[in-house]
């Protein structure tokens, strides 16, 4: 098996686990989402600050070595580490929520839209540019926003709720540099469980949990959290980011076909609709990106869209380059 093909299984079989959370999150349903979540980056916390005990001299010069350099960019740092744990308990205890109390299928949407509204972001934030293919992905993408909120207002916050959170994440974390990413994820995952003790240090009790509740939040916490974000940072290693986000699709359309075929969710006509425009969206979206593997594959050169809008203008620097 080649290498480049090592990291793409290991992308693949990321968003697939990741596709199937839905059920098991399902099996302890009766429990609040808060708590659920509390226990889960509890042991997920622990899981992986021992996976990196293994070579701690590593993982602690990482953190000094960068003090040391600079007391700035240590700050700095921890800041977006804090700001990136508080996005992802953010985007777990809504997930949970909705997929346990709203419908599996408004988490797979939530998820469907998540890498156009953070591009979308990212040419405001972070002055990236967006094509005319973007750019008609982007709206039809919010038409499809606009029908659903028609069938339920409650939903698409929900949904918002998911979606932001977790572009607001990845935004971010573009920025988080300095440190190693397996480093910084047990760092956000540390910071994520001091800051639900904080907030609310009831769980940590263990009232009336049961050993069904412990084996399925372990099998979420190792198997669906850090199992998947292993691969995923593994996949980083040899592919591009583009291509890797690319599959993240796999994700809620395994978690939509659960929705559908598992738990017999029904989709009303405007649904239908909605999830119709916004599978269009997606193609046109990704559409340079679907051209670019369909030319690797198969050998044959498309004409690239020569329309493109530029994001910002660019502004002179002071030595006088753009």
């Amino acid at each position: 098996m080649s290498v480049s093909k090592k990291y793409f299984i290991a992308g693949f079989i990321s968003y697939v686990i990741w596709g199937f959370v839905p059920i098991f999150f399902k099996q302890i349903s009766t429990h609040d989402s808060y708590e659920i979540i509390f226990y889960r980056i509890w042991i997920a916390a622990a899981v992986i600050t021992l996976i990196l005990s293994f070579n701690f001299r590593k993982s602690w010069s990482d953190f000094s070595s960068l003090y040391r350099r600079s007391v700035r960019d240590f700050i700095s740092m921890i800041s977006l580490n804090v700001i990136g744990a508080l996005l992802l308990v953010t985007n777990w205890i809504t997930y949970v929520y909705v997929i346990n109390n709203i419908s599996v299928n408004a988490g797979s949407f939530a998820y469907l839209i998540l890498p156009i509204v953070t591009t979308f972001l990212a040419f405001f934030i972070l002055k990236e540019k967006l094509n005319a293919s973007k750019w008609t992905g982007v709206i039809l993408s919010g038409i499809s926003c606009y029908l659903m909120a028609h069938i339920d207002i409650h939903q698409i916050l929900y949904i918002a709720c998911i979606t932001f959170s977790y572009s607001f994440y990845m935004i971010t974390q573009k920025q988080n540099t300095l440190l190693n990413r397996k480093a910084a994820l047990a760092l956000q995952m540390i910071i994520g469980a001091m800051v639900m003790l904080i907030i609310s240090p009831t769980p940590a009790l263990g009232s009336a949990l049961d050993m069904h509740f412990w084996i399925f939040i372990t099998i979420i916490a190792v198997v669906f959290t850090i199992t998947p974000l292993l691969l995923n940072l593994f996949a980083l290693n040899g592919m591009e980011s583009s291509q890797l986000a690319f599959l993240i699709y796999i994700n809620p359309i395994v978690s939509f076909l659960i929705g559908v075929f598992v738990y017999n969710e029904k989709l009303d006509p405007l649904a239908v609709t909605a999830y119709a425009l916004l599978a269009v969206s997606i193609i046109i979206f990704n559409w340079d990106l679907i051209m670019k593997i369909i030319e690797k594959s198969s050998g044959i050169k498309f004409k690239p869209i020569p329309i493109e809008i530029e994001s910002i203008e660019k502004t002179k620097t002071s030595d006088g380059t753009k």
